[in-house]
């Protein structure tokens, strides 16, 4: 498997991010994955699914054409599929049952509001976190 570095991340895989057909999806895939990389921190790598744009198996007579990436976390499991469109949106993929690709992303989400719910559990009750200490 052959790894380049970005300043997102690494690229492994067979497709290399100079495989893509046009300079404008390259810039757009960086950009995307940058996003996704703000969103869940533990995206390390990239693993591009097809040099060529392609229509979603959803919508396979659609305008609309997307690159699939996988992304994966510094050990290379698997945290979700993102398809990433020329206009420069994209989103988590959607598996077959119509739930997100990513059980990871929503531990990830469950593990952060519960670190919330304890950080307000520390605090005197009928106190805000400006009103500790004050007299």
């Amino acid at each position: 498997m052959q790894a380049t570095k970005s300043l997102f991340t690494q690229f492994v895989g067979k497709v290399k991010k100079t495989d893509i057909v046009s300079p404008k999806w390259m810039g757009v895939l960086d950009t995307a994955l940058e996003e996704a990389k703000a969103k869940d921190p533990r995206i390390k790598q990239a693993e591009i699914r097809g040099a060529t744009p392609h229509p979603s198996n959803d919508d396979p007579g659609g305008a609309r054409t997307h690159l699939s990436v996988i992304v994966k976390d510094e050990n290379g499991k698997r945290i979700g599929t993102y398809h990433v469109h020329e206009d420069g949106t994209s989103e988590l993929a959607q598996n077959s049952r119509g739930k997100s690709s990513s059980r990871s992303a929503e531990k990830a989400r469950k593990a952060k509001s519960s670190e919330t719910a304890s950080q307000a559990e520390d605090q005197p009750k009928g106190q805000t976190g400006d009103q500790k200490g004050a007299t």
